[in-house]
């Protein structure tokens, strides 16, 4: 097997399938009262994705943006049996036949780009006549480029029409709903999702219906609705931003390579499943348990030293170094062994590909298969062996420690080597000493724990899951106190017995648990899966908001956790050690992760790793790059996170300051998927903006399009297509 294959498969932790589906009654805590609700299951997530990242389309070359004089309103063919009226093929795609039809390749992200600079026209409406070989659904957009713009003023998503006889679907799209007042010379045609390359999409004519440009709001389409947002830079509210909150979990992409892309990311977290099995003194293996066959593998198949090359390209991009540090008390010892022989074992449910005496653990009757003795694929450690590591290895060059990952998983995930349902004890225990151990060796250390690995686990151990919670023995001999509350409250006590703090930040996992919202960072594409996937970013924050799953009322995680830590051990940090919302590759999961980066800011998070890395191109790579990279020289989101307000729902702001409020950088989300927004920008306590410059992303793979620079603007309107991003950078002296 190829150990690309594994660094994909090996990278994403399970959920906590066996205690969700073992939970009675769900025991949701609030301020020490418990509630029954009936929880539904939530299913395993599966590993990262292997979805190929979309190629980047080619910059079109800057043409002379035409005057208003030069607009022809003649009726004009734009393709039929070929190109016509001086319109010109711009490319895009890789793959494209004009003759009797135009055959375009739509699929990993391409599309057709069409230019008329020479002489750009009005027109009512624009008609297309297409097929497609396969029911793609709503899947096309169509964009123009207007008089006077430099870049696409909206896009719209082309309505399914039936089938004709002749195979070809016939749509109009009033030209009123891109508002383009003074005409346009460019079309742009795309796919709002990514499709399988080979997708093609035929097209037997395009047409430009005769007439002048609708005025807004003349019923041909909405006017662009007015959204009152307010930017207050001196408000109570206002915060420092932990840089840390832009990071992102091991992969193969963040390990391997520098950073391409011009991410941005901040730090990078070796983190997942297998680092609970990193054997430190061998350099390059581990175990990758039920994620692949309970099998040790080397990390990587290029390097005697994968942490050391991890620790390399991270210096390369610019980003920290977090480390998980295993605490399970066993690492693999070599790179060939496995858990399961068939040999050993009998017949199994499956087997590796590569090697069918590798079993996966189960009989073929889909039984689990007692563990084997640990021995058989791993050597103990203890804390003296991280003491060892911590001092020859990573001292003065990790910035964050963290306490193993998902402990609460161990009976599931490696249940090989440690079968036992962690318990209260257990979890603090290993915690003081492997923290203890950490500290003794790097006494600057930032230690981060315990991993938890989403919702139950905030509240209960895995004996507890194991036995029932309703039943919550382990709970229950704690004084009934919440798992995350009584490991705080024993780590302040032990703070206070020796004088030392071995817990610097609070550290917690976070998924949505809605169906198919996640769905291994993919999860489902389809318009009600999308609206809820933006709403579900409400759970980090709004405590109105009773979550859409099998939990069942509001999560408000932020919030909740620092009400958790100022009640238990004030002054430990927060930290989302893994998170994301799914949607990699649409607008939907774009406009959630843009909203997740904004809260993480405003709520005061410590520090925060998407897992595992946004795609290069994809709506969340440039959702991310809103705040790191947004104009691919480095421009970024500020450092003091400011009060903001927005009069409609569907608009999102955050809006940050420099340290001497010189300068102020805003992200604005508009979440509805067909209206734009119009939304003049009222300051309080600011000075006054000048040099405001516009970055607009709305789902094109080729990231952000600049608009012109303005001088003074006492009363800055920002335009908001439908499903986008916009970044505002502006002076304020």
């Amino acid at each position: 097997m190829k150990q690309r294959r594994l660094r994909i498969s090996v990278g994403r932790s399970a959920v906590f399938a066996a205690q969700v589906a073992a939970l009675a009654a769900l025991l949701v805590v609030t301020s020490g009262a418990t509630k029954r609700t009936t929880p539904r299951r939530t299913s395993a997530k599966p590993a990262a994705p292997t979805t190929a990242k979309p190629k980047v389309a080619p910059r079109v070359t800057p043409v002379a943006v035409p005057t208003t004089s030069a607009v022809n309103t003649a009726a004009l063919a734009v393709y039929g049996g070929g190109l016509r009226n001086g319109w010109n093929d711009y490319g895009w795609s890789s793959s494209r036949e004009l003759g009797a039809t135009a055959r375009i390749d739509m699929g990993n992200w391409q599309g057709w780009l069409l230019d008329r600079s020479s002489q750009p026209i009005e027109a009512a409406e624009v008609t297309l006549r297409y097929r497609t070989s396969t029911e793609l659904g709503d899947f096309l957009q169509i964009g123009l480029t207007a008089v006077g713009q430099s870049d696409v003023v909206t896009e719209v998503v082309v309505p399914t029409t039936p089938v004709g006889a002749d195979g070809f679907r016939t749509v109009s799209i009033p030209v009123a709903q891109f508002s383009p007042s003074l005409g346009f010379f460019q079309i742009r045609l795309r796919p709002n999702r990514q499709l399988p390359v080979g997708t093609i999409v035929e097209f037997a004519s395009i047409a430009a219906k005769p007439g002048v440009t609708a005025p807004a709001g003349s019923g041909t389409a909405s006017a662009a609705t007015k959204a009152t947002v307010t930017i207050d830079c001196q408000s109570p509210k206002r915060k420092a931003i932990d840089p840390r909150i832009y990071g992102i979990g091991f992969s193969g992409a963040s390990y391997l390579t520098a950073d391409p892309a011009k991410l941005g990311a901040t730090i990078n977290r070796w983190g997942g499943n297998p680092t609970s099995r990193f054997n430190w003194k061998l350099g390059n293996v581990w175990n990758v348990a039920l994620d692949y066959y309970w099998r040790n593998v080397t990390v990587a198949d290029n390097t005697n030293n994968a942490l050391e090359t991890f620790f390399v390209k991270n210096k390369e991009a610019g980003r920290l170094n977090a480390v998980t540090v295993p605490m399970l008390g066993w690492v693999a010892k070599d790179a060939t062994s496995y858990s399961f022989s068939v040999s050993a074992f009998g017949r199994q449910q499956a087997t590796d590909p590569g090697n069918t005496d590798i079993g996966n653990g189960r009989s073929a009757d889909g039984r689990k298969l007692p563990p084997p003795d640990p021995r058989t694929t791993s050597v103990a450690v203890g804390p003296d062996d991280i003491r060892q590591w911590v001092a020859a290895s990573l001292k003065g060059r990790t910035n964050m420690y963290f306490l193993d990952n998902e402990l609460e998983l161990w009976n599931d995930t490696h249940r090989d080597v440690h079968p036992e349902a962690t318990t209260y004890d257990e979890v603090l225990d290993k915690g003081v000493r492997y923290a203890t151990a950490i500290k003794a060796a790097d006494p600057s250390a930032v230690v981060a724990g315990p991993a938890s690995w989403g919702w139950p686990a905030y509240f209960y151990s895995a004996a507890d899951a194991e036995a029932g919670f309703d039943k919550a023995p382990d709970r229950k001999s704690k004084g009934d106190v919440p798992l995350l509350a009584w490991y705080l409250r024993k780590m302040k006590e032990q703070q206070d017995r020796t004088g030392q703090r071995l817990l610097d930040v609070l550290d917690i996992h976070f998924y949505p648990q809605q169906t198919n919202v996640y769905g291994g960072g993919v999860g489902g594409l389809d318009p009600a899966t999308a609206k809820l996937r933006i709403r579900s970013t409400r759970a980090l924050w709004d405590p109105a908001y009773g979550d859409e799953s099998w939990i069942g009322e509001p999560v408000a995680l932020l919030p909740r956790m620092r009400k958790l830590i100022n009640e238990n051990y004030p002054g430990t940090g927060l930290s989302i050690g893994e998170w994301s919302f799914g949607g990699e590759g649409h607008m939907s999961g774009g406009l959630a992760t843009a909203i997740a980066l904004g809260r993480f800011g405003t709520e005061g998070v410590t520090a925060a790793f998407y897992w595992t890395a946004p795609p290069a191109n994809s709506p969340t790579f440039w959702a991310f790059r809103a705040f790191r990279n947004f104009d691919g020289n480095g421009g970024r989101f500020l450092d003091n996170s400011v009060e903001t307000t927005s009069s409609v729902d569907a608009v999102s702001v955050f809006a940050s300051t420099n340290a001497d409020d010189s300068e102020m950088v805003g992200v604005f989300v508009n979440t509805d998927p067909a209206k734009s927004f119009s939304a003049p920008l009222t300051t309080r306590n600011c000075g006054p903006l000048s040099k405001v410059q516009t970055y607009t992303f709305d789902g094109s793979p080729t990231g952000f399009r600049a608009g012109r620079p303005t001088g003074e603007t006492p009363g800055t309107v920002i335009a908001l297509p439908p499903y986008s991003v916009v970044v505002v950078k502006a002076s304020m002296r």
